[in-house]
């Protein structure tokens, strides 16, 4: 096929939002490894994200100084005081070298005095025990209900109520993504200031100011925020999403319902992976190779920004059979939904931990509604995926 036959990357092409996987399995296909504007690059098959996620000779974009070039932009003829590359400054994905070793180390620490398990055991009763009195419900806010529960008690962030920290966590979310109008910006900007004031008495953040004093770390308050509204931006959001997602998968194939809900074990454990794989609410991650490399007959430059579709490479044939089914089963599953290497995801556990406690009690709950397929409505975002709205009825 000719060069210019081939699918070319559109976000925006029609249905791209609602669903992905098809225009992504197009460019896996016929066009694998991309050229873009300004030295960028898009690759989407497995067998070239998964080597880069997982290898040392490439370091991540720095997303603080991409946002201080653009504040100039972004605030001109404004009088709000920019916060947005202060904020982003720590946020460990995209550190390198010693700073990320050093913050994520400390972060690790932080988690490590948590007690997570309690949080989740008791979020899960309250959750189901808050949605069994009515009979219809949206999804998404039922999973959004039981990760706040947790993330709130985690972070002491009592006064944040759940529709305030669902717009928080994903404005965080939607810098990090690509095509951001600056008026989103600004909006962003302002939550950013605005969440300040709910993080000031808590036992996370005297844990971090302790970790930073014992390393000899300079810090100020500017640093702790920045931290901990990453942490609360991770737990919360990528960890809805992904529920929010793997429910919906399995609410539309029914069939599976109960075989589910008799899985426990190490089989509970291979269908948690299966659900993380099918789910994938990171869908890229940005990679910047520090030497020239050769994919597919492609010579990319040293320097250039790679941006490694993972939820392409986790939907690859090559890799995963029936990759747009979910296999309860299935094994090997070696999915890269937490990336790899040394920028692996440090709350992949609490997230399997989520997951293996809410399960099966919330099939329990939901085998007794029905999907609405014509609800299902997506936010507009191409780096990390958000289903908005999903109703159940409940069954006659």
């Amino acid at each position: 096929m000719d060069r210019n036959q081939k699918v070319r990357w559109n976000p925006f092409s029609s249905g791209y939002f609602a669903d992905p996987y098809p225009h992504l399995q197009e460019c896996r296909v016929t066009n694998p490894v991309q050229i873009g504007t300004q030295n960028c690059w898009t690759l989407f098959k497995y067998k070239h994200v998964s080597p880069i996620l997982r290898s040392k000779d490439f370091e991540v974009s720095d997303l603080s100084e991409y946002l201080k070039e653009k504040e100039d932009y972004i605030f001109k003829s404004t009088s709000a005081c920019p916060h947005l590359s202060e904020t982003t400054r720590l946020w460990p994905m995209y550190l390198n070298g010693e700073l990320h070793k050093e913050v994520r180390h400390i972060m690790g620490r932080a988690f490590n005095e948590i007690n997570f398990q309690g949080y989740i055991e008791e979020a899960v009763d309250k959750t189901n025990h808050h949605f069994s009195k009515v009979t219809a419900f949206n999804i998404y806010d039922y999973c959004g209900y039981y990760i706040y529960d947790i993330v709130k008690q985690v972070f002491d962030l009592q006064k944040m109520s759940q529709e305030e920290m669902t717009t928080y966590s994903n404005l965080l979310a939607v810098s990090q993504d690509v095509f951001v109008p600056k008026q989103v910006y600004q909006k962003i900007n302002e939550q950013m200031n605005w969440a300040r004031q709910h993080f000031q008495l808590s036992k996370f953040k005297i844990e971090l100011m302790r970790l930073f004093a014992e390393k000899k770390m300079e810090t100020d308050d500017e640093s702790i925020y920045s931290i901990m509204s990453i942490s609360t931006m991770a737990a919360f959001e990528t960890s809805k999403d992904n529920l929010t997602m793997a429910l919906v998968g399995l609410m539309s194939r029914p069939q599976l319902i109960e075989l589910v809900m008799e899985t426990r074990g190490s089989s509970l454990e291979l269908l948690i992976e299966e659900l993380f794989r099918f789910s994938s609410p990171l869908q890229f991650t940005i990679r910047v190779n520090k030497e020239a490399i050769e994919l597919d007959e492609n010579l990319i430059p040293a320097n250039s920004k790679l941006y490694l579709s993972v939820a392409s490479a986790n939907r690859d044939e090559e890799v995963f059979l029936n990759a747009n089914e979910i296999l309860p089963t299935r094994t090997p599953n070696d999915h890269l939904a937490f990336g790899g290497g040394v920028h692996f995801c440090l709350g992949a556990s609490v997230a399997r931990a989520e997951l293996r406690a809410c399960l099966i009690p919330m099939l329990s709950l939901l085998k007794n509604f029905q999907l609405d397929r014509n609800s299902l409505r997506w936010n507009k975002q191409i780096f990390m995926r958000t289903l908005k709205t999903a109703t159940v009825h409940k069954l006659n």
